[in-house]
Formats: C-alpha cells, sequence, structure tokens
C-alpha cells in the first residue's frame, strides 16, 4: 500500500512519529546492549538515584570486605609471632629449671645460660623486627596510625 502526502501538516506530523519511533528504538537497544533498565536519568531520573546510590553502597561494602581481609592478615601475622614468642619463652623456662639442677656440671649450667641469653636477645630482636605493612606489632603502635576510627 502506498502513502500519499497532501500538505505539510502531514508531512510535519510523519517525521515528529518517525523520529519519536527512532528515539523509542535508540531506547530499546541500550538497554538491551547495557542489560540495564535505566540508561540514562532521562529515562527514570528517581531510578537513576536510587541505582547511583547502590552502587555507591556496592562499592563501600567492598571495600569494608577488603578491610575486614587486611585485619585478618594482620591478625595472623600476629598470631604466628605470638606464637614464637610463646615457645620461645617455654623454652627459656625450660632452661631455667634444668640450670637450677645441682646436679649439672658448671660447663653444662654455663652451654644453658649461653642458650637462655640467645633466646633473650631472640625475643627482643623479634619485638624490634615483628611488623606487618610497616606497622611494629609489639611495641604497641599497631593500629594507631593517626586515622579516625
Amino acid at each position: 500500500m502506498s502513502m500519499v502526502i497532501n500538505s505539510a501538516y502531514s508531512v510535519n506530523k510523519a517525521m515528529i512519529s518517525a523520529r519519536a519511533a527512532d528515539k523509542l528504538l535508540e531506547e530499546s537497544a541500550a538497554k538491551l546492549a547495557t542489560g540495564k533498565r535505566i540508561t540514562s536519568s532521562s529515562v527514570d531520573a528517581a531510578g537513576a538515584a536510587v541505582a547511583a546510590r547502590m552502587r555507591s553502597e556496592i562499592a563501600i561494602a567492598g571495600q569494608a570486605a577488603r578491610n575486614i581481609n587486611d585485619a585478618i592478615a594482620l591478625l595472623q601475622t600476629y598470631e604466628a609471632h605470638a606464637e614464637t614468642v610463646v615457645n620461645i619463652m617455654q623454652r627459656m623456662k625450660e632452661i631455667a629449671v634444668a640450670a637450677a639442677n645441682q646436679t649439672l656440671s658448671t660447663t653444662d649450667v654455663n652451654i644453658l645460660v649461653g642458650e637462655h641469653a640467645q633466646l633473650r636477645e631472640e625475643l627482643i630482636s623479634m619485638s624490634k623486627n615483628a611488623a606487618w605493612n610497616g606497622m611494629n606489632l609489639f611495641d604497641g603502635s599497631a593500629g594507631s596510625n593517626g586515622t579516625i576510627a
């Protein structure tokens, strides 16, 4: 069927309708391409605002999860160092009890005292060098990086 246009009014109306149809087609194509119902704030201003707020909340939640993972890593590092400190201190206690044995020779006691001194030096070294992300774990400064909690 052919279409006959008799006036400028009909031409203008047909052009307006064609533009509207073209705009609807572009919006539908954009929705299909992005997979989103709202492709711009001109489509749904309130919906776009809600979507933007939700994207912000998701980003914040992601950062919170990364912060939690960092805290877990710090605690695991601290736990490993603390376990080593406990083991060293237990050995130092064993040495002290063994050195108090009156049946040991002076040489044996001196060997035990030497080991005790070495373990003490190791504890001092650990207290100075046990760190996570630049924070010393045993001098009380861990977690006091100057930020507001």
